[in-house]
């Protein structure tokens, strides 16, 4: 058939929904329990390349949300491409920025943050080169941007008052004058847990579960009409990634006592992170 539910992509049929990374068990990496994720309040997008793909070839044609919120992922005019084993062994979107790669999830309420909490959680790795500029210098790890600027979640640091200047780091960004910035380079290829919060007006980024650079906002970040955007945006246009991801999870408000050590726990557990 053109379009088969398999077990595994080693099955070798073109066109594949893909629920896990390998035939055989002997090879497979070590399953991790994702009870605990998703039974976590406010879960609105889980998107895990060893779950819910469909392929064309290597091409990714859908991706399945595992949240119960149906915030589907689809390619853009150019998608990205199924690695069978990226992270840890475990399946990877490929994004490749000469290309433009990108995911697009349609505007949905659940993805509508207001001024409220909210955690990303990205499971990648990228070797954007930031002498690129804009386009190419930057990658769009979650974007939801539109003509109040909204949330940009950035692989690599721009300077919106200085907006052609790209450094190596990690950015999240609320509107032109609201950003954390994170000056460390991170864009050498190397796996690591991303995370962008706000909690209680606080803006963090966490890397590999450490809390690094924090602002303050209130912004409303909702973009209503807008998409969710990853490995580029669209609207700008530019942000695009070089790199590999593997998961997304995002929630939407405050999340529960012991819920961010619980993501954290499992992303890092079950990539080796």
């Amino acid at each position: 058939p053109a379009d088969a539910t398999l077990d595994s992509p080693a099955d070798a049929l073109a066109d594949a929904t893909l629920d896990s990374p390998t035939d055989s068990p002997a090879d497979a990496p070590v399953d991790v329990d994702a009870g605990a994720i998703a039974s976590i309040s406010g879960l609105v997008l889980w998107l895990d390349a060893g779950k819910g793909v469909t392929t064309n070839g290597a091409a990714i044609t859908a991706w399945a949300d595992q949240s119960t919120q149906g915030n589907d992922a689809a390619p853009g005019t150019a998608g990205p491409t199924f690695v069978a084993s990226s992270i840890a062994s475990r399946p990877g979107a490929h994004f490749v920025a000469a290309s433009a790669r990108m995911e697009t999830i349609a505007d949905a309420a659940s993805l509508q943050f207001g001024t409220g909490d909210y955690t990303i959680a990205i499971v990648a790795k990228y070797d954007n080169d930031p002498s690129g500029g804009p386009q190419t210098g930057l990658g769009a790890l979650y974007t939801k941007y539109g003509p109040q600027s909204g949330l940009l979640f950035l692989a690599n640091d721009i300077d919106f008052q200085n907006p052609q200047q790209v450094v190596a780091g990690l950015c999240n960004i609320e509107n032109p004058t609201t950003e954390v910035q994170y000056a460390s380079a991170y864009n050498d290829g190397t796996a690591r847990l991303y995370e962008g919060q706000r909690a209680s007006g606080t803006e963090v980024l966490r890397v590999g579960g450490s809390q690094g650079a924090s602002s303050t906002s209130a912004d409303n970040v909702s973009e209503p009409g807008s998409p969710v955007e990853i490995g580029y945006m669209s609207n700008a246009p530019g942000a695009a990634l070089d790199g590999d991801v593997a998961e997304v999870i995002a929630v939407k408000g405050t999340l529960a006592s012991g819920d961010l050590a619980a993501i954290e726990s499992y992303l890092k557990s079950k990539y080796a992170l």
